[in-house]
Protein backbone atom coordinates (compact mmCIF):
# COMPACT_ATOMS: atom_id res chain seq x y z
CA UNK A 1 0.00 0.00 0.00
CA UNK A 2 2.93 2.36 1.02
CA UNK A 3 3.98 2.04 -2.49
CA UNK A 4 0.85 3.67 -4.19
CA UNK A 5 0.70 6.87 -3.61
CA UNK A 6 4.60 7.34 -5.18
CA UNK A 7 3.94 5.53 -8.07
CA UNK A 8 1.01 7.65 -8.49
CA UNK A 9 2.92 10.71 -8.13
CA UNK A 10 5.96 9.54 -10.52
CA UNK A 11 3.48 8.74 -13.23
CA UNK A 12 1.92 12.45 -13.32
CA UNK A 13 4.77 13.88 -13.37
CA UNK A 14 5.72 12.29 -16.16
CA UNK A 15 2.88 12.78 -17.63
CA UNK A 16 2.93 16.44 -17.25
CA UNK A 17 6.60 16.29 -18.66
CA UNK A 18 6.18 14.84 -22.00
CA UNK A 19 3.79 17.31 -24.08
CA UNK A 20 3.24 17.37 -27.76
CA UNK A 21 4.32 19.83 -30.10
CA UNK A 22 4.35 20.40 -33.70
CA UNK A 23 7.49 21.18 -35.80
CA UNK A 24 7.34 22.63 -38.93
CA UNK A 25 10.54 22.64 -41.01
CA UNK A 26 11.85 24.55 -44.43
CA UNK A 27 9.17 27.26 -43.12
CA UNK A 28 9.39 31.49 -43.53
CA UNK A 29 8.88 34.21 -42.18
CA UNK A 30 7.23 38.00 -43.11
CA UNK A 31 7.04 41.03 -41.01
CA UNK A 32 3.97 42.91 -41.06
CA UNK A 33 3.71 44.21 -37.48
CA UNK A 34 1.66 41.80 -35.66
CA UNK A 35 -1.57 43.59 -34.13
CA UNK A 36 -0.11 43.30 -30.10
CA UNK A 37 -3.28 44.39 -29.03
CA UNK A 38 -6.75 43.64 -30.49
CA UNK A 39 -5.41 40.56 -32.18
CA UNK A 40 -7.81 37.44 -32.79
CA UNK A 41 -6.37 35.76 -29.41
CA UNK A 42 -7.13 38.46 -27.10
CA UNK A 43 -4.00 38.49 -25.84
CA UNK A 44 -1.90 42.07 -25.16
CA UNK A 45 1.57 42.95 -24.40
CA UNK A 46 3.18 40.35 -26.24
CA UNK A 47 5.77 40.69 -27.72
CA UNK A 48 8.03 39.14 -29.92
CA UNK A 49 4.71 37.91 -31.63
CA UNK A 50 3.84 35.71 -33.90
CA UNK A 51 0.26 35.24 -36.52
CA UNK A 52 -0.58 31.83 -37.42
CA UNK A 53 -2.34 30.05 -40.55
CA UNK A 54 -6.27 30.60 -39.74
CA UNK A 55 -7.00 27.04 -40.01
CA UNK A 56 -5.42 26.60 -36.70
CA UNK A 57 -8.15 28.47 -35.04
CA UNK A 58 -10.51 25.32 -34.01
CA UNK A 59 -13.05 27.42 -32.17
CA UNK A 60 -16.07 30.35 -33.21
CA UNK A 61 -14.72 32.45 -30.94
CA UNK A 62 -11.16 32.41 -32.02
CA UNK A 63 -10.10 34.13 -28.59
CA UNK A 64 -10.99 30.50 -27.10
CA UNK A 65 -8.72 28.93 -29.79
CA UNK A 66 -5.92 26.16 -28.54
CA UNK A 67 -2.94 27.66 -30.49
CA UNK A 68 -3.52 30.90 -28.77
CA UNK A 69 -1.04 31.76 -26.08
CA UNK A 70 1.34 29.05 -27.15
CA UNK A 71 5.03 29.22 -27.38
CA UNK A 72 6.72 28.93 -30.71
CA UNK A 73 10.43 28.28 -30.61
CA UNK A 74 11.69 30.24 -34.50
CA UNK A 75 15.45 29.21 -35.37
CA UNK A 76 17.19 30.45 -38.31
CA UNK A 77 19.64 28.93 -40.42
CA UNK A 78 22.64 30.24 -38.71
CA UNK A 79 21.13 28.53 -35.25
CA UNK A 80 19.58 31.34 -33.58
CA UNK A 81 16.64 30.09 -31.90
CA UNK A 82 13.90 32.89 -30.68
CA UNK A 83 10.67 32.21 -28.41
CA UNK A 84 7.26 34.05 -29.53
CA UNK A 85 3.62 33.89 -28.45
CA UNK A 86 0.86 33.15 -30.95
CA UNK A 87 -1.68 35.86 -30.73
CA UNK A 88 -3.29 36.35 -34.37
CA UNK A 89 -4.47 34.95 -37.28
CA UNK A 90 -1.86 35.11 -40.76
CA UNK A 91 -4.81 35.43 -42.62
CA UNK A 92 -2.44 35.69 -45.95
CA UNK A 93 -0.39 32.45 -44.68
CA UNK A 94 -1.25 29.72 -46.97
CA UNK A 95 -0.06 26.82 -45.22
CA UNK A 96 1.53 25.97 -41.75
CA UNK A 97 5.11 26.83 -43.41
CA UNK A 98 4.21 30.95 -43.19
CA UNK A 99 4.62 32.31 -39.83
CA UNK A 100 4.21 37.00 -39.23
CA UNK A 101 6.36 38.03 -36.81
CA UNK A 102 6.52 41.10 -35.21
CA UNK A 103 9.57 43.43 -36.32
CA UNK A 104 11.97 42.64 -33.94
CA UNK A 105 11.60 39.25 -34.07
CA UNK A 106 11.67 39.27 -37.84
CA UNK A 107 14.86 41.28 -37.64
CA UNK A 108 15.98 39.18 -34.73
CA UNK A 109 16.05 35.87 -37.06
CA UNK A 110 17.88 37.70 -40.00
CA UNK A 111 14.88 39.35 -42.06
CA UNK A 112 15.68 41.83 -44.69
CA UNK A 113 13.75 44.61 -46.14
CA UNK A 114 14.74 44.12 -49.77
CA UNK A 115 13.13 40.46 -49.75
CA UNK A 116 10.64 40.74 -46.84
CA UNK A 117 11.02 37.34 -45.96
CA UNK A 118 13.89 35.46 -43.27
CA UNK A 119 13.50 32.19 -44.86
CA UNK A 120 15.23 28.36 -43.83
CA UNK A 121 13.75 28.84 -40.71
CA UNK A 122 11.95 25.86 -38.13
CA UNK A 123 9.79 26.55 -35.76
CA UNK A 124 8.32 24.69 -32.84
CA UNK A 125 5.02 25.32 -31.24
CA UNK A 126 5.74 24.07 -27.62
CA UNK A 127 3.50 22.13 -25.86
CA UNK A 128 0.43 21.75 -28.05
CA UNK A 129 -1.09 19.26 -29.84
CA UNK A 130 -2.67 19.38 -33.50
CA UNK A 131 -4.63 16.56 -33.96
CA UNK A 132 -1.23 14.51 -32.95
CA UNK A 133 2.32 15.72 -32.62
CA UNK A 134 3.67 16.21 -36.47
CA UNK A 135 7.20 17.36 -37.99
CA UNK A 136 6.78 19.12 -41.18
CA UNK A 137 9.75 18.08 -43.75
CA UNK A 138 9.62 19.50 -47.30
CA UNK A 139 5.47 19.92 -46.51
CA UNK A 140 5.20 16.56 -45.74
CA UNK A 141 3.92 15.52 -42.21
CA UNK A 142 5.45 13.03 -40.34
CA UNK A 143 4.52 11.41 -36.59
CA UNK A 144 6.56 13.07 -33.99
CA UNK A 145 6.91 13.20 -30.08
CA UNK A 146 8.86 14.78 -27.74
CA UNK A 147 10.83 13.05 -25.00
CA UNK A 148 9.35 9.98 -25.22
CA UNK A 149 10.82 5.87 -25.97
CA UNK A 150 8.14 5.77 -28.54
CA UNK A 151 9.35 9.35 -30.49
CA UNK A 152 10.03 9.38 -34.28
CA UNK A 153 12.48 12.26 -35.30
CA UNK A 154 12.14 13.09 -39.10
CA UNK A 155 14.95 12.74 -41.29
CA UNK A 156 14.62 14.15 -44.51
CA UNK A 157 10.48 13.23 -44.52
CA UNK A 158 10.80 9.70 -43.32
CA UNK A 159 10.30 8.43 -40.35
Amino acid sequence: MHFIIPFTISALALATHIMASYTVNNAFGTRFGVALDGNACGISGANPAVAVNPSWFNTANPNHASICGKTVAITNSKGKTIRAKVVDKCVACGADNHLDMTNGLFYGLGGKDQTGHVSNIKYTIENWNHGNSFVMSNNTAVKSGRKGKNSKKAKNGTQ
